[in-house]
C-alpha cells in the first residue's frame, strides 16, 4: 500500500539537489568557515531539544501497557498498520496546544499525544488512530531525518510551502490508512480544521430550540 502523496518524492528531490547546491556555495564561499557555524548550531539545537525532552518526561505521562493501555494499544496497531518496526516512545502532554507532534533525539523517535486532542475526541475515540498515524507518518518517512540537510531548499519561496504540505499530505494518507471507519477520519479532520470547541459540524449538534419573539403587534 502506497500512501506517499504523488508530489512528495519529486519535491524532495528537487529540494535534495538546490539544497546541496546551497551546502557547496556556502561551504566555499566561507572557505571552510561554515563547518565551525553548523557544528555550534548542532551543539545548540542538541541541548535545546535535550531540554524539551527533559521536559516531556517530566512533565508529560508515558504511555505504556501499563498506563493508558488503550492508548499504547491504538499506537502498536497503527504501527503495524502503516510498517513502523518499533513502537515509538509515546508520550501524554497537556499543552495550550491542539494537535499532536512527532519528534526524533539521538536515534529515538518520540510521539506525543496532547491531552486536548484525547479528550475532544472522547465521544469518538477511533479518531485518534488518525493523529497517532499522522505522526508515524513523518517517522516512517523519515522526514524529521532530512528536514536538517533540505532546510535551504525548504526556505526557497514555492518549493518550501509546496514540500511541506506534501509531506503533510502523505501523513494525512497514513492516518486515513489507521483508521477503520470514514466518521473517524470526518471527526479527526474537523478537530484538526476547527479546533475542540467546534470540533462537531453544526448539523450533527443538536438544534437549539428557537427563541419566540416577544413583540407585540
Amino acid at each position: 500500500m502506497d500512501l506517499v502523496y504523488k508530489h512528495e518524492k519529486p519535491l524532495l528531490r528537487i529540494a535534495i539537489v538546490l539544497s546541496a547546491i546551497i551546502w557547496l556555495a556556502l561551504l566555499v564561499g566561507t572557505f571552510g568557515i561554515l563547518l565551525v557555524y553548523l557544528l555550534l548550531g548542532y551543539l545548540f539545537f542538541l541541548f535545546a531539544h535535550s531540554a524539551f525532552i527533559s521536559h516531556l518526561k517530566g512533565s508529560g505521562v508515558r504511555i505504556s501497557p501499563e498506563q493508558y493501555p488503550d492508548l499504547y494499544d491504538r499506537l502498536s496497531r497503527c504501527c503495524e498498520k502503516v510498517g513502523v518496526s518499533k513502537v515509538p516512545e509515546a508520550y501524554l502532554l497537556r499543552t495550550d496546544f491542539f494537535n499532536a507532534l512527532a519528534t526524533k533525539f539521538l536515534g529515538r523517535h518520540f510521539v506525543v499525544l496532547f491531552t486536548d486532542v484525547i479528550d475532544a475526541l472522547e465521544d469518538q475515540p477511533g479518531a485518534v488512530d488518525f493523529y497517532i498515524g499522522h505522526e508515524l507518518g513523518h517517522i516512517h518517512r523519515k522526514h524529521l531525518s532530512w528536514r536538517a540537510f533540505v532546510m535551504p531548499g525548504s526556505l526557497l519561496p514555492v518549493l518550501g510551502p509546496a514540500l511541506r504540505r506534501a509531506e503533510e499530505y502523505t501523513c494525512d494518507r497514513y492516518g486515513v490508512a489507521c483508521c477503520q471507519s470514514e466518521d473517524d477520519i470526518k471527526a479527526a479532520i474537523a478537530a484538526i480544521a476547527a479546533g475542540d470547541t467546534r470540533l462537531l459540524p453544526w448539523t450533527m449538534r443538536p438544534r437549539a430550540t428557537p427563541l419566540m419573539s416577544t413583540r407585540k403587534g
